[in-house]
């Protein structure tokens, strides 16, 4: 009996560091790309297009279905003539956001259902 409750302690422990450890990771993800964001934003506000390539990079490889960071940076690419690089980041941000549109809709559909019933 005693051996269950040290057991059910232990596991109660690890499950709270590990829920911790991922609220964390989750808030560190988020501010990574909030700060990239934040410069590339600032880059181009100061006419650095160059230096907010990386950022937006960044950004792409952080959150893949970013449609935004996807978008600026294939404009971004385009205009420094990468179109290689710039098609596909094109491609993707509107797939992101066909994406996005045809999810909202889901849900629009399935709420409507819902009040109906």
């Amino acid at each position: 009996m005693r051996i269950t409750a040290i057991s059910v302690s232990l596991l109660a422990l690890v499950l709270l560091v590990a829920t911790s450890c991922y609220s964390q990771s989750v808030s560190s993800h988020q501010q990574q790309v909030e700060e990239h964001s934040r410069k590339a934003q600032e880059y181009l506000r100061e006419n650095k297009p160059d230096l907010a390539v990386p950022e937006f990079k960044a950004i792409v490889a952080l959150e893949p279905n970013n449609a935004d960071a996807r978008g600026n940076l294939g404009v971004l690419l385009s205009f420094q003539g990468a179109y290689a690089e710039a098609i596909p980041q094109l491609r993707e941000a509107r797939l992101a956001i066909w994406k996005m549109r045809s999810q909202s809709s889901r849900n629009k559909r399935f709420a409507l259902r819902q009040a109906w019933n």
